[in-house]
């Protein structure tokens, strides 16, 4: 899933996934 991968990928680099998720907004 995109979204996931976006997600697991922010908190992987320290980054909120929500901010991530929300950045796409």
């Amino acid at each position: 899933h995109a979204l996931h991968s976006i997600a697991d990928t922010a908190w992987k680099n320290g980054q909120s996934p929500l901010d991530a998720i929300l950045a796409l907004v």
